[in-house]
């Protein structure tokens, strides 16, 4: 296996999960929105809360 082929491989795959996510996140109601939203702002208030400390 070459690098070329091994690449090749890589960026199938990827665009094989990114396909998934976007079908994932399509297809997601009010309520799973709300979920991620509520994630995404502690995520941003740990890391925020982390460097804040370091």
């Amino acid at each position: 296996m070459d690098l070329g082929e091994l690449s090749q491989q890589f960026n199938d795959s990827l665009n094989r999960w990114i396909a998934s996510v976007k079908r994932y996140f399509s297809s997601m109601s009010q309520m799973e929105w709300y979920g991620w939203g509520a994630f995404a702002i502690g995520f941003v208030l740990f890391v925020t809360g982390t460097v804040l400390l370091l």
